[in-house]
């Protein structure tokens, strides 16, 4: 680090595991509207149990939201977890669309040991294109949402 410069250091988190190996969350809301609308949650698992990052690109792996929840050490009640993490995202969505003038945000969150939930950033256009094999229906269902919205927004732009 050189003097006189700012610096923004991220606390290191451990993260939950499945089979030993770390993993993330990817959760998409979307504005077609007034009213923000959750359109997908998913998990990213690292390829190793040593890995630093889950990024598909690093050898990572999509997958499903739930069973996810279900094999993860520590263990939790799935269904109760998947509530926390909507609702915490929700409210992340509102408070960054009143600063912001955003009608899609994907969420990158994490779950800690300690069955903490952990925000690590926001992304405005959250390309997801290897999670159309997950579920396509749900992953079709975005692309209609998000073709939307930029058509409200073409026409915004008048």
């Amino acid at each position: 680090m050189l003097r006189g410069h700012r610096y923004v250091i991220q606390r290191g988190v451990r993260l939950a595991t499945v089979d030993g190996k770390p993993f993330d969350l990817r959760i998409v809301w979307v504005k077609p509207a007034n009213k923000w609308q959750l359109t997908w949650m998913s998990a990213k698992i690292a390829a190793s149990k040593n890995a630093t990052v889950t990024n598909v690109a690093k050898g990572g792996v999509d997958a499903r939201l739930m069973p996810t929840l279900r094999r993860m050490k520590p263990t939790v009640d799935a269904e109760e977890m998947r509530k926390q993490l909507q609702t915490v995202s929700h409210r992340i969505v509102v408070v960054l669309g009143k600063r912001f003038p955003v009608r899609i945000l994907g969420l990158d969150m994490a779950i800690d040991q300690e069955r903490h939930i952990w925000f690590i950033e926001a992304n405005t256009n959250p390309n997801f294109h290897g999670l159309r094999h997950i579920d396509p229906v749900k992953y079709r269902r975005f692309v209609r949402m998000r073709r939307l919205i930029r058509q409200i927004g073409r026409k915004k732009a008048r």
